[in-house]
């Protein structure tokens, strides 16, 4: 890991330096023009220019191919489709010029001088490309992809001295290895002459050495070609969709834990090959479940086979989806589904417009690979998205996606309600409008994803999570705390390179990502989105468990009680422990007011280890309605108490200090530590 960030830290500097002599090259070359131009002035320097011309040529052919691998390899810049045909006329070269340096073989220039040829015409070509979507960026748009591979060729990874990019530095060497094969073949052509004129007449025929020789540069040739050429038309091939006919498809009835799935569960990953008709049937509801099960909130959610958000579905790109959605008897509002994966008007939607107790069919080809979002579009459409009625469709590329161990689903929404507390709440029209929820949470509830619904892991397990944001008003900033993500397929986009070595990644209402990371240690993962407040204020955190062995070479803890004491983990004094204060001596215990009940919050209750019943004394207090309960913190670390209600919040109290609340109403008030 730390060779390969070595060498892409070489990057730049590489860049420059290439572009240096290229600029260098280009002016040589234009001296050997004028040489070749007065040739019968300069046969002198033109002579010892062709004698010299195997190992010059060598030399540029090398660094061709060595800088061409590396910005591929190395600097993880895709190459585009006009990139390859130019290695195709490149990389045979290195070959046969290596061949030609070692054995003196002068007879190979013809073929060199042939593929530098169609190679210039093709940097010529490529390079135009590029310079045109400068001068016209609307009519050349420099990201419209070549192909499928979603690699434009109007990209320009580097543009160095105002005019060299990747393809001029291909260019200048297509050139010089043009002009020094062509001054090799005029200025050696006296000594072919001359050879020829004392051989036998018998020696006019083809030897057997020149035979082999040509059977050798051909077959260096050809291996050439299939070494930089065929993997990748064949993976172009492999990419490109083509739509078997609809009366052709075998026919499959989607099966729920197979094909679809509720959330947090992905569906299985789809290993056939061929194109398939779908057949999916869901129900439109209306129900009223927890949007908050531990403050008893409940809400009328509207969702997809009586959950929200609805379930997943899992399709293979080229597809063909026949969905048909009935709505509930019971429904008292017409629904529909708008699939993001879907061309044509209205995603469905139109198409599926059902009263209560009705049936409609569409039929949707899945045509583009990714995870896309679905909804229900009848008007007032933020209302039905508000009231939880989306899902998700993951669309499997025809080059699936590198093997995880495990795939979850994460659906991100917002919820505006006009109560947090127990009881039956409604939707507010205002608060959505002034884009302020009540609620941000992870699929469908807060605590969806926690605690007992958490997935669990191994240690070494690499996770795959499909992530999507229903919105439908937010943007997310998804970020999984302890890790880093491996790979991230940004907005769900499965024809670029993923990003590697993300932290975070936005993901726009109506849109998804996909995160891939290795678990290399055990814990607790929590999931949030990094607008940290709707995380820790409204509910958008879930957790995943890993499970193993640790791995002291990545991460270890030294936060134990012995630290906290002045101690190591191990029972030895700390060189780095910080100074801290003496604990005063016994204090007496604080006496209560009238109407007043004293609570502390216990030294070591931050600690990882600690039974969490033990974090206050009392843990559980009743009392009369009227009363106020004192806070004293009696830990080392700073520790606040808050309702998880939002009803008190005493900010952060450090050791000493206390805080107080009165009880003015009967209920039952769950609080806890933000930090």
């Amino acid at each position: 890991m730390r060779m390969e960030f070595f060498l892409q830290g070489l990057t730049f500097p590489l860049v420059t330096t290439y572009a240096t002599l290229a600029i260098a090259c280009q002016i040589l070359s234009i001296v050997v023009i004028v040489l070749l131009l007065c040739r019968k002035r300069f046969q002198t320097p033109l002579t010892w220019l062709s004698d010299r011309s195997l190992l010059l040529m060598f030399l540029v052919a090398l660094a061709a191919t060595g800088g061409s691998l590396f910005f591929s390899e190395i600097a993880l810049w895709a190459p585009c489709k006009l990139c390859w045909f130019q290695r195709i006329f490149m990389y045979p070269q290195l070959l046969l010029l290596t061949y030609a340096l070692w054995k003196k073989e002068w007879k190979i220039l013809p073929y060199v001088l042939i593929l530098s040829i169609i190679g210039i015409c093709i940097s010529t070509y490529h390079y135009g490309e590029q310079i045109l979507s400068m001068l016209d960026p609307i009519g050349h748009d420099s990201a419209e992809p070549c192909d499928l591979s979603g690699i434009s060729c109007r990209a320009t990874y580097i543009f160095e001295y105002g005019y060299i990019t990747i393809p001029m530095l291909a260019l200048t060497a297509f050139l010089c290895i043009i002009l020094l094969s062509t001054t090799a073949l005029l200025f050696r052509k006296n000594d072919s002459v001359q050879s020829a004129s004392v051989d036998s007449p018998s020696s006019q025929a083809p030897s057997a050495h020149t035979s082999r020789l040509s059977i050798l540069a051909v077959a260096l040739a050809g291996l050439s070609l299939i070494v930089a050429f065929i993997p990748r038309f064949l993976e172009s091939e492999d990419t490109e969709l083509k739509l078997t006919p609809k009366a052709q498809l075998e026919t499959i009835n989607a099966v729920e834990g197979i094909h679809w799935t509720h959330t947090p569960a992905a569906p299985l990953p789809i290993s056939r090959t061929d194109q398939r008709k779908v057949v999916v049937e869901w129900e439109a509801t209306e129900m009223i479940g927890d949007l908050d099960a531990e403050l008893g909130l409940q809400y009328e959610f509207w969702g997809f086979e009586g959950t929200s958000p609805g379930p997943t579905l899992r399709v293979r790109q080229g597809d063909l989806v026949e969905l048909r959605l009935t709505n509930n008897i019971e429904s008292e509002h017409p629904h529909n589904i708008d699939f993001h994966f879907s061309t044509g008007p209205g995603g469905g939607a139109k198409a599926l417009n059902v009263a209560p107790g009705d049936t409609a069919v569409v039929h949707l080809r899945a045509t583009h690979p990714g995870f896309f979002m679905y909804h229900c579009a009848t008007p007032d459409i933020p209302t039905h998205i508000a009231n939880g009625m989306y899902g998700g469709v993951i669309v499997d590329p025809i080059n699936t996606l590198p093997e995880v161990d495990q795939e979850f689903i994460v659906v991100q929404s917002e919820f505006y309600t006009d109560g947090t507390q127990e009881g039956l709440a409604e939707l507010d029209l205002d608060a959505l409008d002034a884009e302020n929820p009540s609620h941000v949470v992870f699929n469908g509830a807060v605590g969806s994803l926690t605690g007992e619904n958490s997935p669990y892991v191994n240690v070494g397990d690499t996770v795959r999570l499909y992530v999507l944001n229903a919105g439908p008003q937010l943007i997310s900033s998804f970020h999984v705390i302890g890790e880093i993500f491996d790979r991230v397929y940004r907005e769900a986009d499965l024809y670029s390179p993923p990003g590697k070595g993300i932290q975070s990644t936005l993901i726009p209402a109506g849109g998804a990502a996909i995160v891939d990371f290795l678990i290399d240690v055990p814990g607790t993962y929590i999931l949030v989105d990094h607008a940290i407040a709707r995380a820790i204020h409204k509910g958008a955190i879930g957790t995943i468990i890993a499970e193993g062995l640790d791995n002291l070479e990545i991460y270890e803890s030294f936060a134990t009680e012995e630290w906290v004491d002045g101690h190591t983990h191990d029972g030895e004094e700390s060189e780095h422990e910080p100074e801290v204060e003496e604990d005063p001596e016994e204090e007496e215990p604080l006496e209560a007011a009238e109407n007043e009940v004293i609570v502390e919050i216990m030294k070591g209750s931050m600690l990882k280890d600690n039974d969490p019943t033990n974090d206050y004394s009392p843990n559980v207090l009743t009392i009369p309605a009227g009363t106020t309960v004192t806070w004293i913190n009696k830990d080392r670390s700073v520790h606040t108490v808050t309702a998880r209600n939002r009803l008190f919040n005493s900010g952060n109290m450090r050791k000493g200090k206390k805080w107080s609340y009165t009880f003015t109403k009967p209920g039952e008030f769950d609080y806890y530590c933000i930090p």
